[in-house]
């Protein structure tokens, strides 16, 4: 709603007649209401070679602009939407002014109601300032409080940091970051399933967002829109793996004869994370359970490869039997997620 109008109170003219001599003119506030209904705009155009407002007119109050005082628009059309002033007699013959930084740029009829709209004014792109008024054979009324209409074409500028296109994550979800410049609004969807999310930016144009993921590929597209609607997409594929940390256990010999025992064999685990990349620094604990002979364990930490290794593990003769054993590895992962993998082996 825009500002306010003043009315004057009289009678007789076709914008409410002219006070006698002794009369005073008195004048209110009335604060104009929205539109309620819509008036034919497409009655007449724009006066040849336009005409320039170089004073306000004297006459009585005219319409008021109804809606935000302050407009940003991508189009090059505007509807101007308003309220009429009061004691308007000879409808028939009255036009709405519409101007364009003092030009006239639309005539339309009166509406039967007090609302008025006047579609598809001509703007160009940047900054405008729209008034109207009633204008009929007795004269025109003064001009509303202006409104200013910007005509912005220029989409904002969006980039996209993380994740890189074609990454692999291994993840239930993907961050996405990045900055918009010169916009209000950023969005992401997933493409894949569907899966939309508000990514609201901070004072800087900065967003951060984590959207979910399916396995396999995921195609995200990331749009940004500045108030006057210009819209900017960046999109980025990212792929989810179903990989799990893994801790390659092995054992030097499967099928140990217990006719050569004793014996002495290795175990060595290599431990990755879901991306395949070596885990340093993880506590192992290694189990060996020889079917017939008591279990015994070995702790070790993994190297800058993510191996470790128990050596030179004696089987001996006594109390072993034919059969199966297990040799086990149990890891800790950085975050704290465990993992554990067994090797079988046989006496025979």
């Amino acid at each position: 709603m825009l500002g306010a109008s003043l009315v004057m109170a009289a009678a007789g003219s076709e914008f409410g007649g002219r006070p006698p001599a002794s009369a005073t003119a008195i004048s209110s506030v009335r604060v104009a209401a929205g539109p309620t209904s819509s008036a034919d705009g497409t009655a007449g155009g724009p006066s040849p070679g336009g005409t320039a407002a170089t004073t306000q007119p004297s006459g009585p109050s005219g319409p008021t602009l109804t809606g935000p005082e302050t407009v940003f628009i991508r189009t090059l059309e505007f509807d101007v939407t308003g309220t009429l002033p009061d004691g308007l007699t000879q409808r028939g013959r009255q036009r709405i002014r519409i101007y364009v930084d003092g030009k006239v740029a639309r005539h339309a009829r009166l509406p039967a109601g007090s609302s008025f709209v006047v579609r598809s004014v001509p703007l160009k792109v940047g900054r405008h300032r729209i008034t109207a008024s009633v204008r009929g054979p007795q004269g025109e009324t003064r001009k509303s409080t202006p409104i200013i209409v910007t005509v912005d074409q220029t989409p904002p500028g969006l980039e996209l940091t993380a994740p890189a296109d074609g990454q692999v994550i291994n993840a239930e979800n993907a961050t996405l970051e990045g900055r918009i410049v010169g916009g209000e609004q950023v969005s992401v969807r997933n493409d894949t399933t569907g899966t939309f999310l508000p990514a609201p930016p901070d004072g800087n144009g900065a967003f951060t967002i984590d959207v979910p993921m399916i396995v396999g590929a995921n195609v995200f597209v990331v749009t940004g829109q500045d108030r006057a609607g210009n819209v900017v997409e960046a999109r980025v594929q990212v792929l989810r793996s179903d990989n799990r940390p893994t801790a390659g256990l092995r054992i030097s010999s499967e099928r140990i004869r217990i006719s050569r025992l004793p014996a002495s064999i290795w175990l060595q685990a290599q431990v990755r994370d879901a991306d395949r990349r070596p885990v340093p620094d993880a506590p192992v604990t290694f189990t060996l359970s020889p079917p017939g002979q008591p279990t015994t364990t070995y702790r070790a930490t993994t190297d800058q490869l993510g191996f470790a290794r128990w050596d030179k593990v004696t089987l001996p003769r006594d109390g072993a039997q034919p059969g199966k054993g297990f040799a086990t590895v149990h890891v800790v992962l950085p975050g704290g997620e465990t993992i554990q993998e067994t090797a079988p082996f046989t006496f025979h």
